[in-house]
């Protein structure tokens, strides 16, 4: 298994999962913090949200995979919820907010169903259920170890900044796409 770069697609997944859960979980506190927006605001974006999540997802994803490759798409999202979340500073209002959110929705929607085929594709037939059990079980720890630690960060640094760290995070994730797309291409013109 180790060969084949599952461990460091699971690790990857674990980085995206992390990241993504803090922005749910903070996701209110930070649209009051920054916005000042009540129950009704942040329930029509998360209305907004779960919209461009469907479209990018059911749409989308599909028809571009097929077309570029999973590593480019993985390249894609990566980047894309890392520029939305280090743009957060800058959202001061709703069509900033509206904007910079579709990053973040592009990063999400494209890296987690890409990783989890990348994984797929790479288990043999023989373990891919204990393969794919792993890669769900370090997801989990994920999302349980992320709302405590990005709770702690948005308490003492400030709203913004459990976001920005999270774009960084994201940093070695760009990095594994920007070289599993150069092999990939090495691979597509031989």
């Amino acid at each position: 298994v180790r060969g084949n770069g599952i461990p460091n697609i699971i690790g990857l997944m674990f980085l995206v999962t992390f990241v993504f859960t803090a922005l749910m979980a903070l996701f209110p506190l930070w649209c009051q913090a920054q916005l000042d927006w009540g129950a009704r605001q942040v329930s029509y974006a998360y209305t907004y949200i779960g919209l461009l999540v469907a479209f990018m997802q059911g749409v989308l994803l599909g028809p571009v995979s097929r077309r570029i490759g999973e590593p480019r798409v993985l390249l894609i999202g990566a980047a894309a919820l890392s520029a939305g979340l280090l743009l957060v500073p800058w959202v001061d209002d709703v069509v900033t907010f509206a904007a910079n959110t579709v990053f973040m929705c592009l990063g999400t929607s494209f890296c987690h169903p890409t990783l989890t085929a990348l994984i797929s594709q790479r288990a043999d037939d023989r373990h891919q259920g204990t393969v794919m059990g792993v890669a769900n079980s370090v997801a989990a720890t994920g999302r349980i170890v992320s709302p405590p630690i990005g709770g702690m960060i948005f308490a003492s640094l400030g709203p913004n900044w459990p976001l920005l760290i999270g774009g960084f995070i994201m940093w070695p994730v760009v990095a594994a796409a920007v070289w599993m797309s150069w092999r990939y291409q090495a691979r597509e013109t031989l």
